[in-house]
């Protein structure tokens, strides 16, 4: 996802945050930084619904990776873990 802004974006985010006013370099770097924490919970999210499906479509093999997770690791220990089998499948 590329962090340059179109000229009708940054004039869409500086109306909406009441900045209209404000002159093309600030706008632009006003822009790109309200953007940024939105990319950031973008990609978070993108990267759960990865581990989501991969324990969705695992969860069948019974005594599988996904299996073995959900079964006896606890909660907060789930990401590492799925990241972990996902990096050693795609090895």
């Amino acid at each position: 996802m590329s962090d340059d802004l179109t000229k009708g974006e940054v004039s869409a985010v500086a109306q909406k945050a009441g900045c209209a006013w404000l002159h093309e370099p600030l706008a632009q770097r006003f822009a790109t930084l309200c953007r940024a924490p939105l990319v950031a919970e973008l990609e978070q999210a993108k990267k759960d619904a990865e581990r989501y499906r991969w324990l969705r479509e695992g969860n069948d093999a019974k005594h599988g990776a996904a299996w073995y997770v959900a079964v006896n690791l606890y909660g907060c220990e789930w990401d590492a873990a799925i990241d972990a089998a996902i990096a050693k499948e795609q090895s």
